[in-house]
């Protein structure tokens, strides 16, 4: 059942924050990577419990269990790392790429995840993209595991602790979804939309004040995000504000015309007022 593996991941996670060296955390973190079909990042974590406790049973019974897969890949040339590198790297947005470009992305990425190359920086970067594409694509236990090794890679990731908060609310993980989220204000407080994400989750647990409260925090950073003045108007209007709503709805139409949802709810409000 999509989330059930999700929920077990970020336990799984809590568990080596808490006692990071604990080999037991990361063969029970490899266990739900493999469940969820990513045998490199399982045989990672496999590899971080060996290297804690050399010879751990638990380890090699899972080891045994879900095998090496194989040969790692061949570290792909300078110049093909290049191209992967170029097309696995796309601006993070309001707005993704298409369908078919997303795939590209993922290809790209995959082959130099499957590489094993790279430093910390790189592989940060490389699983950050594929988990933002398999965000955008409702694939939200994959990009979880990408966030994770993302985060694993470089701590200090804002982006990639709000991602994985966003993936987490796809799955309705609202706790996890929220620390994920707070933790990335931490790191970088002067985001306007991890501001807005929070405010996102708020929104969904229907604490309109809160929500209200992150986003005028999103707008005060950018007073011309137009999809936070329409966020603030959704959790005004949920909270009786209707002139307030209307407000916010005419702004976020006016600084981003193509937001559609926005013109709708106002012509909407408006009717009604």
């Amino acid at each position: 059942m999509q989330g059930r593996n999700a929920e077990a991941l970020a336990d799984d996670d809590m568990a080596i924050r808490l006692d990071p060296k604990h080999p037991l955390g990361y063969v029970n973190r490899g266990q739900t990577l493999s469940n969820l079909g990513d045998r490199v990042a399982a045989l990672a974590s496999i590899d971080r419990a060996m290297q804690l406790a050399p010879g751990f049973p638990p380890a090699l019974d899972l080891l045994k269990k879900i095998g090496t897969g194989g040969k790692p890949a061949a570290e792909p040339s300078a110049e093909a790392a290049k191209r992967h590198y170029q097309t696995c790297v796309f601006p993070v947005t309001d707005v993704g790429p298409p369908k078919d470009a997303m795939a590209r992305v993922i290809d790209a990425c995959t082959a130099l995840i499957n590489s094993k190359g790279g430093n910390d920086e790189n592989r940060a970067l490389v699983h950050l993209q594929r988990g933002s594409m398999y965000r955008r694509l409702g694939k939200f236990e994959l990009a979880l595991v990408d966030f994770d090794e993302s985060i694993r890679h470089e701590p200090n990731s804002a982006l990639a602790f709000t991602g994985r908060g966003n993936a987490y609310r796809g799955l309705k993980l609202f706790d996890q979804a929220l620390s994920d989220h707070s933790e990335a204000l931490r790191l970088k407080p002067d985001d306007a939309t991890i501001c807005n994400n929070r405010g996102n989750v708020w929104q969904d647990l229907r604490d309109n004040e809160r929500a209200i409260a992150d986003y005028d925090a999103a707008i005060k950073l950018d007073p011309t995000y137009a999809t936070a003045y329409y966020n603030r108007g959704n959790s005004r209007l949920a909270s009786g504000d209707k002139d307030g709503a209307v407000a916010d709805y005419r702004q976020a139409a006016k600084l981003n015309p193509s937001l559609k949802q926005a013109g709708e709810m106002l012509q909407k409000v408006e009717t009604k007022l």
